[in-house]
């Protein structure tokens, strides 16, 4: 649209919805690099991608020509029925219901970026719940803990072996090809990398920060 100058950062959040569906460390840049794919259809940056085997975490520069719910929308379907095609999983693949956006000054993008990519570092100390309800206490938004992102059961004996393929205690950062690794706040990075994927969508959570 002519004469439309946006600036919006958001840091999208999701999760798997149970043991079957963890994100094994054998495939789990791919599937980043599938997600990106999907956003860049659309004109969104993507700043920063990564999680652990249970979910995700991504910074992008959102571009207002569709709404957030059906950017999330889109990015959980095509990417669950892309895992079950490839039969990635152990079984049915599938995301939990709903996701958490929140929104950033340029001037935080540093820390958010940082803050994705060393979720590793972080999860040895806290748990993807205690995480994302922090997040949600940072806002102040009110939630009921009954209806936010559930913790995905393991035993001791699978946490040990870094089960499913080692991908427990695991985190990746993608960057796609073109992007500047040494900064991923930087608007002017540039992507190459294209596929043709092709909407999952119940709570939504978006702030202003």
């Amino acid at each position: 649209m002519p004469n439309t100058y946006t600036q919006i950062h958001i840091h999208a959040v999701f999760a798997v919805q149970n043991r079957i569906s963890l994100i094994s460390k054998d495939w789990q840049e791919r599937l980043y690099k599938y997600i990106v794919a999907i956003m860049q259809k659309h004109g969104h940056k993507i700043l920063s991608i990564g999680g652990m085997a249970d979910h995700v975490h991504i910074l992008f520069g959102f571009r207002p020509t569709q709404s957030l719910s059906a950017l999330m929308q889109e990015v959980k379907r095509d990417s669950s029925e892309w895992i079950n095609q490839n039969k990635f999983a152990g079984g049915r693949f599938s995301w939990q219901e709903g996701y958490g956006a929140f929104s950033y000054s340029k001037s935080q993008i540093s820390n958010v970026a940082n803050y994705i990519e060393n979720q590793e570092k972080r999860h040895a100390k806290k748990t993807f719940t205690e995480e994302y309800r922090k997040i949600l206490d940072d806002f102040g938004i009110e939630y009921d803990k009954r209806y936010i992102f559930h913790e995905i059961e393991q035993d001791a004996s699978l946490r040990d072996a870094n089960a499913v393929g080692g991908a427990i205690g695991s985190t990746e950062r993608c960057i796609p090809n073109g992007m500047q690794a040494k900064y991923f706040a930087d608007e002017s990075a540039t992507t190459t990398e294209r596929c043709i994927p092709n909407g999952m969508l119940n709570n939504e959570q978006i702030v202003n920060h």
